[in-house]
């Protein structure tokens, strides 16, 4: 978690950051816009004239992963813990978000029980594999296919 402190209120920029870096941003500004961002970039809550606190729950126990063979995913964590974990979805960029709200839950436990990976391991797969082909080889086989479900 980023917490912002400043004069400034950071704009746009805040929602970028935590975005490109998966984080939560919590600013506290002068101005009337102090903000709660969560990592795929949303506002969740944020002050103005008429209200002094910007109040949310998260844990920071969370995973960003990518839609590409984790589509099903979502869906089965939902149906398997339904009001214990919180799934946001950015479907235009391909990603959501796990967060468990039960204290008994972790995202070690539900990446092992799932078998998703989270979008770092995903991004660093395919910068591996492009490196590979790039020299002409073949890149390493990977794990990622065995969660692929077929719609």
């Amino acid at each position: 978690m980023v917490v912002w402190c400043s004069a400034y209120n950071g704009g746009f920029a805040l929602q970028v950051y935590a975005y490109l870096h998966h984080y939560y941003v919590v600013s506290l500004v002068r101005t009337d816009k102090s903000k709660i961002i969560d990592p795929l970039g949303n506002v969740l809550d944020e002050t103005d004239a008429l209200k002094d606190i910007a109040v949310c729950d998260v844990n920071l126990d969370f995973m960003i992963s990518h839609y590409d063979l984790n589509y099903s995913i979502p869906d089965k964590i939902m149906k398997a813990y339904p009001n214990r974990v919180e799934v946001r979805s950015k479907k235009d960029d391909a990603l959501f978000l796990v967060e468990p709200t039960d204290p008994t839950i972790t995202v070690k436990r539900l990446k092992r029980e799932f078998g998703f990976e989270s979008s770092y391991e995903y991004y660093q797969r395919h910068i591996s594999a492009y490196k590979h082909m790039h020299q002409y080889e073949n890149p390493a086989k990977s794990n990622a296919w065995k969660t692929l479900t077929v719609l």
